[in-house]
């Protein structure tokens, strides 16, 4: 999932700050910067994301059990807040690897710094507090996205094993639940992705109250701006979560399943 969306991911990020469609970014990069820039990036992808995935899926899973378990809440909304707490912890615990991911794809031509140099040099000019710059733009992007995500995901689930019967193969019901979430949370949250990618990119000062930050971007350059970089996310998110939710479900059958 990581490396088929890694060039989705650099140009959803060149879009957005440079204000540009897909397809000119993607011709622009690779005629500056060669077509192996379109990956720039992937390790400190890999770094970032595998523990943000692996840390997301676990806490769901557990708080969800626990939810249902209490049966407080409804089977519905169980989905709902296990998908926003579980991405809080997540966000806010890999924030430093998410600005190094960031800023590692942001970087064009020569001269270009590695993940710890750009930490390191974060540290150095803004203090350490620093690696968590656009978490709270994250936070207003990913805790609306994992519950949109999960509610969507098991209702898209539960509507496919009823359509197609209990014998359906779960990787296509998995793969295409996934898919159809992961598009229509990530379209309908995309505008705090834009204030979270311009916020992290940006050393020095930064805008820290994300609700100011969205004004001002709709003030200045007007609501077409919140939207930049829309069409590479959503076809950077849409396959990532239709392998991860199935790869996840895969795996944790294989965990499970009696020797």
């Amino acid at each position: 999932a990581l490396l088929s969306s890694a060039a989705a991911d650099a140009l959803d990020l060149r879009a957005t700050t440079q204000r540009t469609s897909a397809y000119k970014t993607a011709v622009a990069i690779a005629r500056a910067e060669g077509l192996p820039a379109l990956w720039r990036g992937t390790g400190a992808n890999v770094v970032a994301c595998i523990p943000s995935v692996g840390i997301y899926m676990a806490t769901y899973e557990q708080l969800k059990f626990r939810i249902n378990k209490s049966a407080v809440l409804s089977t519905h909304a169980a989905p709902l807040l296990a998908g926003g707490m579980a991405r809080t912890i997540a966000v806010v615990g890999t924030a430093p690897l998410e600005l190094m991911r960031t800023r590692v794809m942001a970087q064009s031509g020569v001269g270009a710094v590695g993940g710890m140099g750009i930490l390191l040099r974060a540290v150095a000019h803004d203090g350490w507090r620093s690696l968590w710059r656009g978490t709270s733009p994250t936070l207003y992007r990913d805790v609306p996205f994992s519950a949109l995500y999960w509610v969507a995901a098991e209702a898209v689930r539960e509507r496919l094993w009823r359509r197609w019967g209990a014998s359906s193969d779960a990787l296509v019901v998995n793969v295409t639940a996934g898919f159809i979430a992961g598009a229509v949370a990530s379209a309908t949250t995309h505008p705090f992705d834009v204030i979270k990618t311009r916020a992290q990119v940006q050393e020095g000062g930064a805008d820290r109250n994300t609700l100011v930050s969205l004004r001002r971007v709709m003030v200045k350059e007007g609501w077409s701006a919140l939207w930049d970089g829309l069409g590479p996310r959503v076809l950077k998110v849409g396959p990532s979560c239709a392998i991860v939710l199935a790869s996840y479900e895969l795996l944790k059958g294989l965990l499970t399943a009696p020797a």
